[in-house]
């Protein structure tokens, strides 16, 4: 009874040693990152979302990647369509994004300062864009397709709270390489990454 007892407690805390090891850790484009990468993304600002099933996700403030050309072609196709502004092949377009009206760039101070620091800028086209329709900011583009938010703002399918629900910018380069920024900051920083 006594060797039963030993062997059932060795088996548990071996059982709970295992499965301590097996979280997982992703951004929220779905890399897989290790648990020394996860906690350098936090360390630097990134938001952490437990997800199901030892699963840990991260939205990091700063993120780079690269996109195809057929999924450049569509966002081009979309901003176009939804904007009196044609895009050149070597122009760099900067989005910005606003989910649920949270993080809307028509609230910041610098606005105006912003859109005249770009338009001074050669090879630029900005755009400011929001998930859904509001009476209130005809102005804007709506992603009635979530093209944008699906692709660059994944982390809106995760189970946040409302505080976490933001936009951000997003810079596509000419080389399909792309840079988007998480949540509210100072748009006149952007220009150094344009």
């Amino acid at each position: 009874m006594k060797n039963l007892i030993q062997i059932l407690l060795t088996t548990l805390i071996l059982n709970t040693f295992s499965y301590s090891q097996n979280k997982v850790y992703i951004d929220d484009f779905g890399k897989l990152l290790s648990k020394k990468d996860f906690g350098k993304l936090k360390g630097k600002g990134g938001v952490k979302i437990r997800l199901k099933n030892k699963k840990y996700g991260i939205i990091p403030i700063e993120y780079k990647g690269t996109i195809s050309d057929a999924l450049k072609s569509k966002i081009i196709h979309f901003l176009e369509l939804n904007s009196n502004f044609k895009i050149a092949s070597n122009d760099t377009i900067i989005i910005e994004y606003a989910i649920d009206h949270k993080c809307n760039i028509v609230n910041n101070i610098n606005l105006k300062k912003y859109i005249k620091a770009i338009k001074e800028k050669e090879k630029s086209a900005l755009f400011i864009m929001v998930d859904n329709y509001d009476e209130k900011i005809k102005s804007q583009i709506v992603d009635s397709i979530d093209l944008i938010k699906n692709n660059f703002f994944n982390y809106i399918n995760w189970p946040l709270t409302d505080t976490y629900k933001c936009g951000g910018t997003l810079l596509i380069y000419p080389n399909n390489s792309f840079f988007r920024i998480y949540g509210e900051h100072d748009p006149m920083k952007i220009l150094k990454k344009v």
